[in-house]
């Protein structure tokens, strides 16, 4: 319910509580066929269901009930809708480039691992980890999920041993626990070592700074999509209603509803929760087509902060426009404010 109620991850726990009845299952399913005592497998699955339905109820203890689902339903129409955006984390991965590479490789490597754990009754585990690399494939969103299971699953596999019956078997099995210890201590301390390196002021972080960071002191953990000095402006001086790139949602909620949390934002990175018919608008002003002006009027928009390249076509048309001028200028954003608007 907690979930629910905080992130709309929420839907991974049904999930969760859905994969835990493949192994019950299976282990009835086999008693059954074998003719054997099924009793205890009954009694597992038996217990697994309650604790599915039990997750299933405790998503519903929201304000919307059972309408908190629409956000499952709509997830497909988001992820149409970021095609023409340039939010990545909600595309699919590339897969001419070098990473979308790798992440093939990865792919086939977790369908081997998820085979191996089934083999040893980890239905469960190896169920996850398809689902996750299925959906990395078709949205980067599902990279941590993918990735976090399949650290589980692998740790598992890892730890599966044959119960020692000689001396040299134990041996073997004393030898392999200590290489799998100097392992661990390697990884965790590669982790620090990157960790510290991405930190501002290390190697790492500078030269990825260098690249797509902000060239301002004050703010170097920002990105390029980050216009500070723009987000500067419009806190001091604006005062009237905003339409902006829906890549800067976030940024323009940041900077205008700084003191209290209030209605600033025309469209924002949460697709799903936007309905169809406002996108439909959104990109109608955005790439100027059709009656964008009309839509400027409709919304009593009184400034745009758009990105030159991916708008190009609404910046020439108010270029050329008298009710418009251009106030500022960052990052390959500009920002434009009706000429009568009292600043």
């Amino acid at each position: 319910a907690l979930w629910a109620n905080v992130h709309g991850s929420f839907v991974l726990a049904p999930l969760l509580g859905a994969a835990c009845l493949l192994e019950p299952a299976a282990e009835f399913v086999k008693a059954w066929r074998a003719h054997a005592a099924w009793g205890s497998a009954k009694r597992a699955l038996k217990r697994d269901l309650a604790l599915l339905a039990a997750v299933s109820a405790g998503t519903l203890v929201n304000p919307r009930g059972p309408q908190i689902y629409a956000y499952v339903v709509d997830y497909g129409r988001a992820v149409r809708v970021t095609g023409t955006t340039g939010v990545s984390e909600w595309q699919a991965p590339n897969f001419a480039s070098a990473g979308g590479g790798v992440i093939l490789v990865l792919f086939a490597a977790s369908l081997g691992l998820s085979w191996f754990a089934a083999r040893r009754g980890r239905l469960a585990l190896g169920a996850l980890l398809v689902i996750f690399a299925l959906g990395s494939l078709t949205s980067q969103r599902f990279f941590c999920w993918w990735a976090l299971t399949g650290i589980v699953l692998s740790s598992v596999a890892a730890g599966q041993s044959v119960p020692a019956r000689s001396q040299q078997s134990t041996n073997r099995s004393r030898s392999t626990s200590r290489g799998t210890a100097i392992a661990n201590l390697f990884l965790l301390s590669s982790l620090a070592a990157i960790l510290l390196a991405a930190s501002p002021g290390f190697p790492l972080f500078e030269r990825l700074a260098r690249a797509g960071h902000v060239p301002y002191a004050d703010a170097r953990v920002l990105g390029v999509e980050t216009p500070v000095r723009i987000g500067a402006v419009l806190r001091r001086t604006f005062q009237g209603r905003l339409f902006h790139d829906q890549a800067l949602g976030g940024f323009v909620e940041w900077v205008l509803a700084e003191d209290a949390p209030k209605a600033v934002a025309f469209v924002d990175q949460r697709f799903e929760l936007t309905p169809e018919s406002l996108w439909d608008e959104y990109f109608q002003i955005y790439e100027a087509r059709g009656e964008w002006r009309r839509l400027l009027a409709k919304y009593a928009i009184d400034g745009l902060l758009i990105h030159e390249q991916r708008a190009a076509r609404l910046v020439s048309a108010l270029s050329v426009d008298p009710e418009w001028r251009l106030r500022q200028r960052e990052f390959g954003y500009r920002l434009y404010t009706r000429r009568a608007l009292r600043e």
